[in-house]
């Protein structure tokens, strides 16, 4: 599974909308849209919060980069 769809699967799974997550990193909708389909990268300085908002763990986390085989 991609990062992309992943994110987006945590999300949907916490009951949370894109824009809750937005408020909450303090980004707007459209930039969680945008990383959810793919168009933009998340910005490193909120990579921690944001994997932390949607508890992944350290194997996710390394799948989704392919340092692990992809779950």
């Amino acid at each position: 599974m991609k990062l992309y769809e992943l994110i987006k699967q945590k999300r949907e799974n916490k009951r949370l909308t894109q824009e809750d997550v937005a408020q909450i990193l303090n980004v707007t909708r459209q930039s969680v849209q945008n990383w959810e389909n793919n168009k933009r990268a998340i910005p490193n300085e909120l990579l921690a919060e944001y994997f932390s908002l949607l508890e992944f763990n350290a194997h996710e986390v390394l799948s989704a980069f392919d340092f692990l085989e992809n779950i």
